[in-house]
């Protein structure tokens, strides 16, 4: 008879505000299940506008962001963070794969964050969650590329896998949309929507190893249980200014977070 397999659950968090001077935060919350083990954590990410970064990682059960019928809301004491946005349209879920279910809640919004030592951040947000049933490194791609553009009227977010099976999925101003075309500059939809990307500011660049090292304090077997492929995948996030695109609508010009995901061969 074979073994049973463990079984996964991952639930992950993703939140963010960034401010008209080109400030941003970004947050995650996170929890994950494989057989006996159980781990929950925090994450807070603060860039000062110009080429600063601050990451704090925390392995802690801090309560789940939760949302309400007109805000998303998440207080995270070990953080010194507590976060709050409105959303200005409606939120989208989609199928990516079998055992894969993403969460668009606020395309979306208007954010604030208060962070350690007082200080206030105030801006465009977005929020999102990710579950999964399946285990991260068993998907069919060898590449992640995912973004978010807000503007003053209008909005777009994306999801591209490239692998053996490619995925290319758009909301546009709340309602999914069909993407042609996603890279690191640019994102055009069928209906000749597009996004431009400049100026890009580097948020974080590492390997998930590094990444993953707070969980590795208590689970030491993680990175045999995930693999070399999975963790020595190199990560790149940045802010850049984006200018949305739409037929018979005015430029409109606001900040992107985007970030390109990339798996080391086997």
């Amino acid at each position: 008879m074979d073994a049973i397999r463990p079984r996964w659950s991952i639930r992950k968090w993703y939140l963010d505000c960034v401010a008209e001077d080109g400030a941003a935060w970004i947050g995650y919350w996170g929890d994950v299940r494989w057989g006996s083990l159980h781990v929950s954590f925090v994450s807070s990410l603060i860039h000062d506008g110009s080429q600063t970064t601050t990451t704090t990682n925390r392995v802690r059960a801090d309560a789940e962001p939760h949302r309400d019928e007109r805000a998303v809301r998440w207080t995270a004491p070990s953080l010194g963070v507590d976060f709050e946005l409105t959303p200005r349209v409606r939120g989208v879920d989609a199928k990516l794969h079998d055992g894969v279910v993403w969460h668009c809640v606020a395309p979306s919004g208007d954010a604030v964050v208060h962070l350690p030592k007082g200080r206030t951040l105030r801006g465009r947000g977005y929020a999102e969650v990710l579950e999964m049933a399946v285990a991260p490194w068993s998907l069919p791609m060898r590449e992640l590329r995912w973004g978010r553009a807000i503007g003053e009227q209008t909005s777009l977010v994306w999801i591209q896998w490239s692998g053996a099976k490619p995925l290319q999925v758009a909301v546009h101003d709340g309602a999914l949309a069909d993407a042609v075309h996603i890279d690191d500059d640019e994102v055009r939809l069928a209906d000749g929507t597009r996004v431009t990307m400049a100026q890009h500011s580097v948020l974080r660049e590492d390997n998930l190893a590094n990444t993953l090292k707070p969980l590795r304090a208590i689970a030491p077997l993680l990175p045999r249980v995930l693999g070399s492929a999975f963790m020595g995948a190199i990560e790149t996030k940045w802010r850049s200014r984006g200018t949305i695109t739409t037929p018979d609508r005015p430029n409109d010009e606001g900040w992107v977070v985007h970030e390109l995901l990339t798996f080391a061969a086997d």
